[in-house]
C-alpha cells in the first residue's frame, strides 16, 4: 500500500517530518527572526509543491490542467500554513515559492514516461525527506536548541547521505538498468535528437510509400492514417509550426513510436504495428491538451 514505490511506512515517516517542522515553526514564532521565517516558509513551500506536484502529475489521468492547479494548490498551501506565523510577507514568500514548486513538479511528472514514473517519485520522495531533515537542522540552529541525537550535526550530513545512496539503491540505477535495456532504443534518446530509429526487423526494400504526418501549432494532419497490417513503412514527421513538436504511439506495453522533430525540419522511423487503433499525441507539455491528437488504424 502507498503511492508508486513509496510505501505506506515512508508516507508515515514524511508526515512526522512535515508535522514537525510545523510544529517547530508556530512553537518558537516568537524566537525566530523574520528572516528565518521567510526562509522556512520559501523553502518548505518549494519543496512540499515540488514532490507534490511530480506525484499528482505521475499519477494523475485528466492532463497537466488538472496535475498543476493540483500541484500548485499543494504547494501554496504548505508555503501558507508555514508562512502563517510570522509576517505577511513570509506568507506571499511560502505560498509562491509553493506554487512555482507544484508547477514545476506537475509539468515534470506529465512529461516523464510511464516506465520511468516509479524512479521520478522515489527520487523526488527522499530528495523531499533529506532537505527537510537539513531546514529541521537549520530552525533548531537559529533556535540554539540541542538537537536530538539522531540528527546532530555531523550526523544530520551522513543520514542526508545514507539516504541519498540508499534511494540509488532501491532504484537499482546501474549495470542491471544497462543490461536489460541493451539493444533497445529510448525513447528519450529520440526526444533529445529528433530523430527515429530505423527498426533492423523491418525489410526496408518494402517501404516505398511513406507515411507523410505534418505537425503545425497545434494539430496534426492528416488526423486519421489507415496502415496495413504485418506491413513496414516508412513514418514521417514534419513540423510546419514555429514550436517543437512530437508524436508518440503508445500502447499497453510501453511507447512504440517516439518522433521529435524542431520548426521546420522533419524526421522518420520505419515501423510495423499490429492489428488495432492507436491514438498518437504530442507529449510536449500542454500540445495533447490543445489538441495534437490523432489516430492510426491498423488492418
Amino acid at each position: 500500500m502507498g503511492i508508486g514505490t513509496i510505501t505506506f511506512l515512508e508516507i508515515s515517516f514524511a508526515a512526522i517530518i512535515i508535522l514537525w517542522i510545523i510544529k517547530t515553526v508556530f512553537t518558537n514564532r516568537g524566537k525566530l527572526t523574520t528572516g528565518a521565517g521567510m526562509m522556512t516558509a520559501m523553502s518548505f513551500g518549494m519543496m512540499i509543491g515540488l514532490v507534490g506536484g511530480v506525484i499528482i502529475g505521475v499519477s494523475n489521468p485528466q492532463g497537466i490542467l488538472y496535475s498543476t492547479i493540483i500541484g500548485v494548490t499543494i504547494g501554496l498551501v504548505g508555503g501558507f500554513i508555514t508562512g502563517l506565523p510570522f509576517t505577511i510577507m513570509a506568507v506571499l514568500d511560502g505560498s509562491l515559492s509553493g506554487m512555482m514548486g507544484g508547477m514545476m513538479g506537475a509539468m515534470l511528472g506529465e512529461m516523464i514516461l510511464s516506465k520511468h514514473a516509479p524512479i521520478l517519485i522515489n527520487y523526488m520522495f527522499w530528495m523531499f525527506i533529506c532537505f527537510s531533515l537539513i531546514l529541521i537542522y537549520f530552525l533548531y540552529d537559529v533556535l540554539t536548541i540541542k538537537l536530538p541525537l539522531i540528527i546532530r550535526n555531523p550526523l544530520l550530513l551522513v543520514t542526508v547521505f545514507a539516504l541519498f545512496f540508499y534511494t540509488f539503491e532501491q532504484l537499482n540505477i546501474g549495470s542491471e538498468e544497462i543490461k536489460n535495456n541493451k539493444g533497445v532504443a529510448s525513447p528519450h534518446s529520440a526526444h533529445e535528437l529528433g530523430t527515429g530509429s530505423l527498426s533492423p526487423q523491418l525489410d526496408s526494400s518494402k517501404l516505398d510509400m511513406p507515411t507523410v504526418v505534418i505537425a503545425t501549432d497545434f494539430s496534426y494532419s492528416p488526423a486519421t492514417i489507415r496502415v496495413d497490417e504485418g506491413i513496414p513503412f516508412l513514418l514521417v514527421l514534419k513540423n510546419n509550426g514555429g514550436i517543437e513538436h512530437d508524436l508518440e504511439i503508445t500502447n499497453s506495453q510501453g511507447v512504440l513510436v517516439h518522433l521529435h522533430v524542431q520548426p521546420g525540419e522533419e524526421t522518420k522511423e520505419n515501423i510495423s504495428l499490429p492489428r488495432g487503433t492507436y491514438q498518437y499525441v504530442c507529449t510536449v507539455p500542454g500540445h495533447k491538451e490543445s489538441g495534437m491528437v490523432g489516430s492510426m488504424i491498423v488492418s
